[in-house]
């Protein structure tokens, strides 16, 4: 999925869903480049139909904002191209991450965090927030490794989010370790870094 400091930004009047954020990151990938939208979608780990990513795909290049949101992404695509980044994420959507936040891991997260949650929805928002900011994709049945329910993160209390934020990436860094990972927990280029690029 795009970042989500580049797809606030890119999608704004259009749906802000992990979807259209993954529709963004092949775009990307489609520029200067002969692949097809389907064979983007699978170097990404998208498991999508030919004719749903066209159909997201329409529905940016049919958008108002088309123009800006084109140049914006020949701008990332440029500097990805010359610079690359400090995260490999194919390497981490093959991770297996049915381990990942058990209930000891999660008790642990609490207690580090001040708060007694116990096995509440907000464990599974946050195994689910975990997967996908590690992976860089969609916090799937299959990445995760076993069902997960839906929690939005707008159904979990905003004091609880922040007390949980340092814990979670705290445990994102020990976990990426014991995969042998030594890596940043997340990374996105700046925008205006990019926006400048080549000017």
């Amino acid at each position: 999925m795009m970042w989500t400091t580049w797809s606030d930004q890119l999608l704004v009047g259009l749906p802000s869903t992990t979807e259209m954020r993954s529709a963004l990151s092949i775009a990307t990938l489609l520029i200067g480049s002969s692949v097809r939208a389907v064979e983007a979608g699978d170097i990404l780990g998208e498991a999508a139909s030919a004719n749903a990513l066209n159909q997201r795909l329409w529905l940016l290049c049919g958008s108002r904002q088309w123009s800006s949101i084109c140049a914006r992404l020949i701008r990332l695509s440029d500097y990805l191209n010359r610079y690359g980044g400090p995260i490999d994420y194919g390497r981490r959507r093959a991770l297996n991450y049915s381990s990942l936040l058990g209930d000891r891991d999660w008790q642990i997260v609490c207690g580090e965090a001040g708060l007694n949650l116990g096995h509440s929805a907000v464990a599974t928002w946050a195994r689910k927030r975990l997967v996908e900011t590690i992976s860089g994709g969609p916090a799937t049945p299959t990445l995760l490794g076993r069902s997960a329910s839906k929690v939005h993160t707008n159904a979990v209390d905003p004091a609880v989010l922040s007390a949980l934020a340092g814990p979670l990436e705290d445990y994102a860094k020990r976990f990426l370790r014991q995969m042998g990972i030594d890596e940043p927990v997340e990374w996105s280029p700046l925008p205006q870094n990019c926006c400048h690029y080549g000017t």
